[in-house]
């Protein structure tokens, strides 16, 4: 690599947020409209696509063709079609596939949890719940590995005061979430109701995933939300 007079390709991948020089980097991505800032494409098919003369998502996104599934694949999972994706990041338009439905009975709510994977803490428990009119929402914080338990309990409080309440999350890491904190501090296995919330909670990403295609280079929460009109008050969180 030092001999060389080029630099090595330009290529994104998921250890990028580690780096101090992302920004950098994925400005150049962006320059080039390379295929590798489509979150979540192997290697393997992004040199696939550019043995076909495939290199830019604008290219990929011409390639898209839509096909009528056989009776056998409609009980199948949708394969995820990076071409659509790229598609409708073109048009900027959202592509909904085959008929996406959610199916929620009882009390949605909203959960999201913020932690530190490499000390094994979760530090913050979000809550949003609706009540007629209004939206309740609850911050449950934790100072130190310590007070970890007592957030734990205080979520516990907050799901049986609510009838039939039903778990709404973004992602897989929640789920985790609450795998992790039955194993660590028990189960509520004496209520039906609230051992349902925790153990069926319902993750909106699956839905989304194969499905419907936002116009952002990721399926992320915040790339999805700021199509949609929302925007965080500090970009860096």
């Amino acid at each position: 690599m030092l001999k060389d007079k080029s630099p090595p390709d330009l290529i994104l991948n998921l250890n990028c947020p580690e780096c101090k020089y992302q920004d950098r980097c994925r400005q150049k991505a962006i320059e080039k409209d390379d295929l590798s800032l489509l979150t979540g494409m192997a290697e393997k098919e992004r040199k696939k696509l550019n043995s076909k003369g495939i290199f830019t998502v604008t290219q990929l996104s011409y390639t898209f063709r839509p096909r009528r599934r056989s009776k056998r694949q409609r009980d199948k999972s949708e394969k995820y079609h990076y071409s659509l994706k790229a598609l409708a990041i073109r048009e900027k338009k959202i592509h909904i596939v085959g008929n996406p439905e959610i199916k929620i009975e009882g009390t949605p709510v909203s959960l999201d949890v913020e932690g530190l994977p490499d000390r094994d803490f979760y530090y913050l428990i979000g809550l949003r719940i609706r009540k007629g009119e209004s939206i309740v929402q609850h911050s449950l914080w934790a100072n130190s590995t310590e007070d970890e338990e007592t957030i734990w309990r205080e979520f516990i409080y907050i799901l049986r005061t609510i009838d039939n309440p039903i778990l709404v999350h973004y992602g897989s890491f929640e789920r985790t979430f609450l795998k992790k904190m039955c194993e660590r501090y028990g189960e509520p296995i004496e209520e039906t109701n609230l051992k349902k919330s925790i153990t069926e909670s319902v993750n909106i990403l699956t839905i989304i995933y194969a499905q419907i295609y936002f116009p952002g280079l990721s399926n992320g929460l915040k790339e999805t939300a700021g199509f949609l009109g929302f925007n965080w008050t500090d970009p860096d969180c």
